[in-house]
């Protein structure tokens, strides 16, 4: 991700995910990193897909919640966007500078 190899962290995140040798609870974290990886290439709905499954796993992500909204927003679900964003806020996320 840091090298801005979205592709490549998407196959590698499906690997790790796929390999069960991480157990469920580390998921959330993966879920999150390969949405943004499917963000970055413009796949909104696999993002999408993943970051619901991110907060599905733990409902108390405010990551995946801020990076939700982002996909909401390009996708123009305004509302939904807003709503993903507000709960971020509210479970303390503070985007990075």
């Amino acid at each position: 991700m840091a090298a801005k190899r979205y592709e490549k962290a998407v196959q590698e995140y499906t690997l790790v995910m796929e390999s069960g040798t991480l157990p469920l609870a580390q998921f959330p974290e993966a879920y999150c990193n390969r949405g943004r990886a499917f963000y970055e290439t413009g796949d909104l709905d696999r993002a999408l897909t993943d970051f619901m499954r991110a907060i599905e796993l733990r409902p108390e992500y405010a990551e995946a919640y801020h990076n939700r909204g982002m996909v909401h927003r390009k996708m123009g679900q305004d509302a939904e966007a807003v709503a993903d964003f507000r709960k971020a806020k509210e479970l303390g996320y503070v985007p990075p500078k």
